[in-house]
């Protein structure tokens, strides 16, 4: 018992769960739950360590302590293979080698610094370093500029001083916030300050402990969840969460049939939201079971699901757990041009994605706003952005660097052309966030 005590309070310490220790686990979010889980590993004291995308629902502050502690781990004579995708992130774990796979072979294995110089960055998120040593000058803007919106101003969905949580506990704190009918709206954050529960209360899913919250100017308080599903699409953190029919097919089906849409349709309706969320590609995928896909297949079904009913509000939580860095900007990208869909709202740790693919970024601390403006705004702050455990990442301090003529923060793809093309392609010191 006396060592179950030592082991408990130190492997707490090192992965900063010690706030956590009296709560109950179904009262953890998303990130905190995985926190717990891969504590729960190491006070095992094992001599191999296998992390499958432990960083997918961590905010990057608790990211970098799991990283530091795995590096320490690996110092100290306990092998460590970890599974990832936010490859600038795992830098932190001073990994001695890299296995590359694709399409299951394996296409590098080999130091770090090699793999980032023969990796394509369009597959893997590098450091912006790595995208300006190989950008090619280009006078356009490459990529497709995103489809206007008009009547941003008219509030899709709004709170008034919302004060909701869990069994009566508060997880927001008098929140007052709106976002438009054709937004991109991020919501940014550390573990547990309330961004799932934000929409949650949103969509009618949570109801709130004080203050209202409006749908298209009308209050949602005597509107039932149903009532609002032709409005927003709503995926969960947790895609196995919201999967459950027998086939990828009857999961894609379940809303449209409950919405009483025409049955001639459906064919198309599944052909579509397979293509729109990439999910084609597999033979007889519709015949799949849905939980024996993959995380990132579950996660892009989830997503089609939520198109499947064709909402006008895409909600997504964390659209990027689980997906290679090619997968998700592709999507981000493509979800932007799906017809008829006004508006998309995401939660996310992977703050990059949130900075340029949004119009607006809403930052959320202890259950509180603290900000809400523009990407470039929000990042101004360095302090406050910091003390809402978020790393100033390469591409970030590349922003501020060469910033856009239009005032926008831009992905590492269009700013590498843009600084290549303007002929200052030296590098000067923009690697891996400090």
């Amino acid at each position: 018992r006396d060592e179950i005590g030592r082991r408990l309070m130190r492997v707490a310490a090192a992965a900063g769960i010690e706030p956590l220790l009296a709560r109950t686990t179904d009262q953890l979010s998303g990130g905190e739950a995985q926190s717990l889980a891969i504590a729960g590993a190491l006070v095992l004291e094992p001599k191999l360590l296998v992390l499958d995308e432990p960083l997918a629902n961590l905010d990057p502050a608790n990211a970098h302590r799991l990283l530091t502690l795995v590096a320490s781990l690996a110092a100290s004579g306990t092998a460590v293979v970890l599974v990832e995708h936010r490859i600038e992130d795992a830098l932190d774990a001073k990994p001695d080698r890299v296995l590359y796979l694709d399409d299951g072979a394996t296409r590098f294995l080999g130091p770090v610094e090699e793999f980032l110089t023969q990796v394509d960055p369009r597959h893997v998120k590098v450091p912006f370093s790595i995208w300006l040593d190989r950008a090619r000058p280009v006078t356009t803007r490459p990529g497709p500029e995103r489809q206007g919106i008009s009547d941003w101003r008219t509030p899709r969905l709004e709170w008034r001083g919302v004060t909701a949580g869990y069994e009566g506990v508060p997880v927001l704190h008098e929140v007052s916030a709106r976002v438009g009918r054709g937004e991109r709206v991020a919501v940014l954050g550390p573990n547990g300050s309330g961004k799932t529960t934000l929409f949650k209360t949103g969509i009618g899913l949570i109801r709130p402990i004080s203050g209202s919250v409006l749908v298209d100017g009308a209050d949602i308080a005597e509107r039932s969840v149903a009532e609002l599903i032709g409005t927003f699409g709503y995926v969960f953190q947790n895609p196995s969460q919201m999967l459950f029919a027998p086939t990828v097919r009857e999961e894609l089906l379940f809303g449209p049939r409950n919405l009483g849409r025409p049955a001639d349709r459906f064919d198309g309706l599944v052909r579509q939201s397979l293509a729109e969320v990439g999910l084609t590609s597999e033979p007889e995928i519709e015949a799949r079971a849905p939980l024996t896909l993959s995380f990132g297949q579950q996660k892009r079904l989830a997503i089609a699901v939520a198109l499947a009913i064709e909402p006008r509000t895409l909600i997504l939580d964390e659209p990027s757990a689980g997906q290679d860095y090619r997968s998700a900007a592709s999507f981000m990208s493509e979800v932007e041009r799906i017809a008829g869909l006004e508006s998309v709202y995401f939660v996310t740790h992977d703050a990059d994605l949130a900075l340029a693919h949004a119009d607006r970024i809403l930052l959320l601390r202890d259950g509180r706003l603290v900000a809400d403006g523009a990407p470039l705004a929000v990042i101004a702050d360095r302090d406050r952005w910091t003390a809402c455990n978020l790393r100033f990442t390469s591409l970030m301090e590349a922003n501020r660097r060469w910033p856009s003529p239009d005032g926008r923060f831009e992905s590492a793809e269009i700013l590498a052309a843009r600084v290549a093309a303007a002929g200052r392609g030296n590098s000067g010191g923009i690697g891996p966030a400090g």
